[in-house]
């Protein structure tokens, strides 16, 4: 008891300093050459990511006294596996909508689309980084040392709700929607990371699913995106709420769908390690 206790401090505490780096780092943009605008923006997302890979090191390297690789953060590397499985969740996400919902694309009045894609892919991208160094680099591999991979998974993913869920005023209905929807998606993140034993396995689904910002699904037009899906439907469910398509439970549908079939991975690899003592 007092072993989980001091690990849900110490997760806590940590999670606190990321909320400060979060909160703090946008501060870039009273720069007065930077500004608030693409630049401030992005520099902020970069710097995110740096302070976050900087405290993570930390942690593990100064404060446990361990590798960064036991933690499941190693060296970049990629796989057209995870690419794969990104794109087919996405397909099926996108065909959800567009077989329940009667929507229509719309371009949207982007200025500059170059730049506005850079912006995209780079915010993507370092947000993507840092959030899995910290939840499924970090959290899930502590967690795990600490009492066991089954908390692990659970107790970084429920905290990752948690930080989405700060992100916003929401009414009740909203925070268990979102709530529900960022946790699976979070427990599939930490699947893919225990099963390829790599932050980068999540990172790249992480991203997929971030970059779609590019090509976005709504109820109502922006002029956020180069071109939207833009649909009308009253239930909530469906719509995501006042959180969006993110935790419509279509896309939550594909979320799943990757997580299925990690674990069916996991199951397989264990009946023939089994079979081969």
């Amino acid at each position: 008891m007092k072993q989980a206790l001091k690990v849900i401090i110490n997760c806590l505490s940590a999670l606190f300093i990321m909320t400060l780096i979060n909160g703090f780092a946008p501060l870039i943009g009273i720069i007065p050459f930077i500004g608030m605008e693409d630049l401030g923006y992005t520099l902020s997302h970069l710097l995110i990511l740096i302070l976050t890979f900087l405290f993570v090191y930390c942690c593990i390297t100064k404060g446990i006294r361990t590798n960064l690789s036991d933690y499941r953060i190693t060296k970049p590397y990629l796989k057209r596996e995870w690419f794969f499985l990104g794109i087919i969740a996405l397909i099926i996400m996108y065909s959800g909508f567009f077989i329940i919902t009667n929507g229509v694309w719309r371009s949207c009045n982007i200025s500059n689309i170059p730049i506005f894609i850079t912006v995209i892919i780079i915010t993507s991208l370092s947000t993507s980084i840092a959030e899995e160094l910290f939840f499924r680099g970090l959290l899930l591999g502590y967690i795990e040392r600490r009492i066991n991979i089954y908390w692990g998974l659970i107790i970084s993913s429920a905290l990752f709700s948690v930080v989405h869920i700060m992100n916003g005023n929401f009414d009740l209905q909203n925070i268990i929607q979102i709530s529900i929807g960022i946790f699976i998606a979070g427990l599939c993140y930490g699947l893919l990371t225990i099963y390829y034993k790599t932050i980068w396995s999540s990172i790249v689904i992480h991203f997929l699913f971030d970059i779609t910002q590019l090509f976005d699904i709504t109820t109502k037009q922006s002029n956020q995106s180069v071109m939207e899906y833009v649909y009308s439907n009253s239930n909530q469910l469906i719509t995501g709420g006042q959180y969006g398509s993110t935790v419509s439970i279509i896309t939550i549908s594909s979320f799943i769908v990757i997580a299925l079939y990690i674990i069916y991975k996991m199951n397989k690899l264990y009946k023939t390690t089994t079979h081969n003592r």
